[in-house]
């Protein structure tokens, strides 16, 4: 049996669901009783019914249904099915209410009068200090029975199922005792644990009072239960059974202290929610806490009573915590750590085996058990652990700097097998982290400065072990391979863009090198090599760091620079127990390298539209900003430097095969003939393409270079796509591995797209092919935010497959679901004249495609005559209309908008019809500007029944009901009206039947009192 809370409107709805009428048919009669349109409150009250089990059907999955009949003959698939329905799987008693009533008049009625009440409250209370003593007296153990650690740790389980036995009882009872039914109750698997459970549900319709009271008895009659044993154990202290009864006096307290913790949602935190009778107590006071009460308290805005019930459960949240943690230390200090040497001291090796291996079971399980949300949770923290490194790498590079210094100063302390141990698991871990670098950097120069990295690493991690005969050897291996991996890199050209105090530096520094070893003249040819060597290394690597400045490799030549300089200090002054701090900061700088890649946004770039007077020109713009924006990306990666570097190779290259093309930056020249015909210059460009290609492989991995190209390609616009598959794609080796779409399909598919938005902003032909050419497309995982709520906006979007949802964060209160948007539909088109905050964020609910056009691209337009400013201008005067109307005052500015971009303009003169009576209506509409008549045909005769002005609608049953118009509509004056066609409208509301109820709470509220309304 189930209970669901009606208001007056919504149960006039349930009243009208009794299978006779359909949906239209509800909703029509709803209008005509309170004149609103119900769609919402009854999507919501049909959903809330699902859930309280009142609808004998439930809805049903086709697919879902179809796949589990295609599984339904693999074992495999279904003992996974299985495991899966485990969490939360119930076993119900039968009969159990019958067995309830009967414990009740057979004995347990007695605990209900009141002189019996209160001998348990004063049992419940001298009970708490009794234990208490018996706890400080240690004289019982918790966890040994008869002793035997094991055996203990059985009982503690048993016990502690008789205690929630016990504690679901008493709630049974609580209920039965109040006249009310029980209507549940047995074995649950509560996670992956078996546990009891009872429904008193029923007790819902009771009063408050009765309703805390049943709450409150489970911890009550568990404090009572505990008392009295540790009464039996202080009055009879010789009694066998003592040690039992001690376990199960401290199951109950620990039970009733749990309980009643207001943190966790038991039995003390649904007293609250039923006494102070605020559903979802903790979000919202949570809410309160973190977002709204230091603004109160800073602007000295006086707090209503819910605002003090928000901070006194903050407070009383803060100050449980401070007492659970009080206790926990307290009974650390007086048995913890006497319980826990007597279960490793006194049990057996095999046993203690035993235990650990219990302890690592149940942790697994509750990891397994918990998997999805330990797995979302790791995933949020790495985006926003590389999030970081993008937005703030000089912050992110510091803090991993002082893990290195703190991991070795432990280290340093660590002797013996622990230490081997560790220094294993770290190895593993790097050669883990370096075939994964690997993966994205193999092809290129970067994979020596990898191996050499990795050389050295293990050398310093393993350095204590080594004999000593051996250390100079290993350090000498290590030395070549920092000198190797730094001379792949190092340019003896970068030396002359160096300044002057660079210069004196690096001769500096090689001068007080060579001073250093003279000092050292009596050390070992081997190790005096292995010194300059790294030195060597020290100072190639150095001109690295400066060349470097500014990109994303700044911070990997950094830590590369600080993991050589405490190389050279150990091998100098022989602190080999130090040698873990080099193999840390050379493995954070393989760390780097890979966050690098896995931080890298692979977005489209900006750039603006270039008319184009020929196809020659417009090929050699897509060629062009191709490579401009693959030098863009590597320059942000690998620095200026890098770029310019690349830069002269290729001309050289474009040189030696007589390309007339040169490079210089974000400039280009070509030296063609004018009789040069496209498809000579076409192998050219194409060849240029391919070389930037061959040289970003080579230079950084073939990951970044195919990313990059992609990238690049990607943020071409329309046409320059289209001239760049017809003449520079074909036999190239830049897109041999793109996946080449049709871009004759998907233009007539974005074509078709564009059509709805070129329909409503009343766009020409001509008009609707320049809007198209200025698009770009843009792809969108499943999960990524594509606008945020406040933040400054300059992109228009429109859906052309996927589909996205709209979500309004208001403050205080849960976000707000706003729309559904799928193939067609756009959002953004304000920010192309305004530069106004976004009013909501918009999220992808499954992979996108977007045409988008940038405001820049958009002021191109407005420059080329198409005047889309004074269409979206009219389109935000419209939305500024609907706000002012009563059904549409509390739409959300995001809903507002949806209505707005699917009301269409129409002009009526005076005398013309806008609706004739007698024709099926298929359309509903609002006045915006001038006066229209009513008229009824009666007798032959039309008569004016109403006269309509701006503001004022009609024509909406029209929505719901294909059925006659019930009276003419004629234009008195000019009038201008805004359409809205049936299938808009249910486009419209249909997909947000479960989101939103400001439309009909609006209409419901407002309409009839401030509004003549006429249905036709």
């Amino acid at each position: 049996m189930g209970y669901i809370r009606l208001s007056v409107k919504d149960h006039f709805l349930f009243t009208l669901l009794d299978g006779s009428r359909t949906v239209q048919e509800v909703l029509v009669e709803y209008f005509r009783k309170y004149g609103a349109l119900a769609f919402s409150r009854l999507g919501t009250l049909v959903q809330e019914l699902f859930k309280g089990g009142f609808l004998s059907e439930s809805p049903r999955s086709f697919y879902r249904r179809l796949l589990k009949r295609i599984k339904l003959d693999k074992p495999l698939v279904k003992l996974i099915d299985l495991l899966k329905s485990l969490p939360r799987r119930q076993w119900p008693i039968a009969n159990l209410d019958t067995g309830i009533t009967w414990l009740y008049e057979k004995g347990f009625k007695l605990f209900y009068f009141r002189p019996v009440q209160i001998v348990a409250a004063v049992f419940s209370l001298a009970g708490l200090f009794m234990f208490a003593h018996l706890f400080r007296a240690g004289e019982y153990s918790l966890f040994k029975s008869s002793g035997s650690v094991v055996l203990g740790l059985a009982v503690l389980v048993l016990l502690n199922y008789v205690s929630i036995v016990a504690h679901e009882l008493s709630h049974a009872l609580a209920c039965k005792h109040y006249g009310r039914r029980v209507n549940s109750g047995g074995v649950i698997i509560n996670t992956v644990f078996p546990s009891f459970y009872v429904d008193i549900t029923d007790s819902w319709l009771l009063p408050k009072r009765k309703r805390v009271l049943i709450s409150l008895i489970g911890p009550f009659s568990q404090a009572f239960i505990a008392g009295v044993l540790s009464a039996v154990i202080m009055i009879f202290p010789h009694l066998f059974i003592n040690p039992l009864l001690y376990k199960f006096a401290f199951l109950s307290y620990l039970t009733v202290f749990l309980n009643l913790n207001p943190l966790l949602e038991l039995d003390g935190y649904y007293v609250l929610i039923d006494w102070l009778e605020i559903p979802g107590l903790k979000a919202k006071a949570s809410d309160f806490v973190k977002k709204r009460l230091w603004p109160k308290i800073r602007t000295r805005e006086p707090f209503s009573w819910q605002d003090k019930v928000f901070t006194a459960y903050g407070l009383g949240a803060i100050i449980w915590s401070a007492l659970a943690l009080a206790i926990v230390g307290y009974f650390w200090r007086i048995r913890a750590q006497q319980i826990g040497s007597h279960l490793f001291n006194a049990t057996s090796q095999q046993l203690r085996l035993i235990l650990l291996l219990g302890v690592g079971v149940i942790i697994l399980a509750a990891m397994g058990a918990a998997y999805k949300k330990i797995k979302l949770m790791a995933v949020s923290l790495w985006r926003g652990f590389t999030d970081l490194i993008y937005r703030r790498p000089a912050a992110m590079a510091g803090a991993l700097f002082f893990l290195c210094l703190l991991g070795s100063f432990i280290y340093s302390h660590i002797q013996g097998w622990p230490a081997i141990a560790i220094s294993i698991t770290f190895a593993l871990v790097l050669g883990a982290l370096s075939q994964r670098v690997y993966s994205y950097y193999k092809g290129s120069s970067l994979w020596l400065v990898l191996m050499g990295l990795l050389l050295a690493a293990l050398g310093s991690l393993f350095i204590k072990i080594f004999p000593v005969g051996l250390r100079p050897a290993v350090w000498l291996i290590g030395s070549v391979a920092l000198f190797a991996a730094t001379y792949t890199q190092f340019s003896f050209s970068s030396l002359r863009r160096w300044r002057q105090w660079q210069r004196v530096l690096w001769g500096g520094l090689w001068f007080g090198i060579l001073v250093l070893l003279g000092y050292f003249h009596g050390m070992s040819t081997w190790r005096t090599l292995a010194i300059m060597l790294s030195t060597t290394a020290f100072l190639m690597l150095l001109s690295l760091v400066w060349h470097n400045m500014g990109s994303s490799l700044e911070y990997f030549w950094i830590y590369f620079l600080l993991g050589i300089i405490s190389w050279n200090i150990i091998l100098i002054f022989s602190l080999f127990n130090f040698g873990f701090l080099a193999a840390l900061l050379l493995v954070f700088a393989v760390f780097w390298l890979y966050l690098i890649i896995k931080s890298a946004r692979w977005l489209p770039e900006s750039a603006s539209f270039e008319p184009a007077s020929s196809e020659k020109r417009r090929m050699r713009q897509a060629a062009v900003k191709i490579y401009r924006m693959a030098s863009s990306y590597f320059a942000s990666f690998f620095g200026q430097g890098q770029a310019r570097a690349m830069d002269d190779r290729l001309n050289l290259i474009m040189i030696e095969k007589n390309w007339p093309i040169r490079l210089y930056g974000n400039r280009s020249e070509e030296r063609f003939e004018r009789s040069t015909g496209i498809v000579d210059r076409s192998q050219a460009f194409r060849g240029m393409l391919d070389e930037v290609l061959n040289y970003l492989s080579h230079e950084v991995g073939d990951y970044f270079a195919r990313n990059t190209i992609k990238t690049a390609y990607q943020s071409l616009y329309w046409e320059e796509r289209e001239i760049a598959q017809q003449y520079l794609m074909k036999g190239s080796l830049w897109a041999r591995d793109m996946a080449v779409a049709n871009l004759k399909q998907e233009k007539r598919d974005a074509q078709n797209v564009i059509a709805g938005v070129a329909r409503f902003w009343e766009l020409g032909e001509e008009e609707t092919t320049l809007f198209y050419s200025h698009l770009k497309e843009e792809r969108v995982r499943s999960g990524e935010m594509i606008i945020r709520q406040g933040e400054p906006g300059d992109k228009f979007y429109i859906i052309k497959s996927g589909q996205v949802e709209v979500v309004i964060s208001r403050k205080g209160e849960p976000d707000l679901m706003a729309a559904n948007l799928s193939r067609g539909d756009y959002f953004g088109e304000i920010a192309l004249i305004k530069n106004v905050p976004r009013t909501a964020s918009v999220r992808a609910v499954a992979d996108c495609s977007l045409l988008v056009l940038e405001r820049k691209d958009f002021e191109s337009l407005m420059a080329r005559k198409v005047d889309l400013a004074v269409r979206i201008d009219r389109l935000i005067e419209n939305r500024g209309f609907l706000i002012k109307l009563p059904l549409f005052s509390e739409f959300a500015p995001a809903q507002v908008a949806m209505a707005a971009s699917r009301l269409v303009p129409e002009r009526y003169h005076p005398g013309q019809p806008v609706i004739i009576q007698g024709e099926i209506g298929d359309s509903f509409f609002i006045i915006k500007e001038g006066r229209l008549d009513v008229l009824v045909m009666k007798d032959g005769q039309k008569n004016k029944v109403a006269e309509l002005g701006p503001g004022e609608y009609f024509g909406e049953i029209a929505l719901l009901l294909d059925v006659p118009r019930t009276a003419d509509v004629v234009a008195v004056t000019e009038c201008l009206v805004l359409r809205l066609h049936k299938d808009d409208f249910k486009s419209l509301l249909g997909e947000q039947l479960y989101f939103a109820k400001s439309l009909e709470r609006t209409s419901s509220r407002r309409m009839s009192d401030t509004r003549h309304k006429i249905s036709f």
